[in-house]
This record gives C-alpha cells, sequence and structure tokens, in this order.
C-alpha cells in the first residue's frame, strides 16, 4: 500500500474496504476518533523507529554507567 514510498497515510474511509480498522481508540483513558492509519515498510519503521530507541537506550545506559562510576569514587565517612 506504500508504492514508491517508504510510508503512507490513508483515511479510513478509503481503507475501511481493505481492512478491519476501528473508528476510535482509547489514549491515556480518553477515547479518540480515528481518522487516517499509516501504512509503512520496515526500511521506515527501522528508521524512523527502532535506530532512535536503539541510540536512545545507548544513551541511558552510558548515563547510568557514568552515575554508577560517579557514586563509587565518592568517599563516605562513618
Amino acid at each position: 500500500m506504500c508504492g514508491d514510498f517508504q510510508n503512507e497515510f490513508y483515511k479510513i474511509e478509503a481503507v475501511r474496504n481493505r481492512f478491519v480498522v476501528s473508528n476510535s481508540i482509547v489514549i491515556g483513558g480518553q477515547t479518540r476518533r480515528v481518522n487516517k492509519i499509516m501504512t509503512f515498510k520496515m526500511v521506515w519503521l527501522t528508521d524512523n523507529y527502532l535506530e532512535p530507541m536503539q541510540a536512545l537506550a545507548g544513551e541511558l545506559q552510558r548515563r547510568q554507567e557514568a552515575a554508577r562510576r560517579r557514586r563509587n569514587d565518592r568517599c563516605v565517612v562513618m
């Protein structure tokens, strides 16, 4: 459905005969109307979600390790 693009948006009315799509979803306890859906290729998911999330996870891990080293370097008087 993406054609030559990595992702594509469709109005619900345009794809209702191809997919079973809900008219609404619940986010944070609030019901929201679904107007469009997005289709995507795996390359889009990798470039725009998976790789950025891996980079963020790596950065958080580096920060956690740095904080742990700082705690271990402190001198405690008892």
